[in-house]
């Protein structure tokens, strides 16, 4: 449970690093290739790439919001 949970608040810093210094994502994966149970790595790749899906969907949509705003500027 704790590494779940560490794993969980690791990939939520590198996601906040991200943002904050406008730097590309960074795939998380690797960190589930020391997992020796197969059931947990799975599960660790899992929430990796649902992390950088999410991440990509929120990046899609702030340039579109800022294209929108772009061409309703005077």
């Amino acid at each position: 449970m704790r590494t779940k949970i560490g794993a969980a608040l690791a990939g939520l810093l590198v996601l906040a690093g991200c943002e904050h210094y406008g730097g590309t994502y960074l795939d998380n994966s690797s960190a589930c290739d020391e997992i020796v149970d197969a059931r947990e790595r799975l599960d660790c790749i899992d929430r990796a790439e649902r992390a950088e899906d999410q991440w990509r969907e929120e990046r899609r949509r702030e340039r579109e919001e800022k294209e929108r705003e772009d061409a309703s500027a005077p």
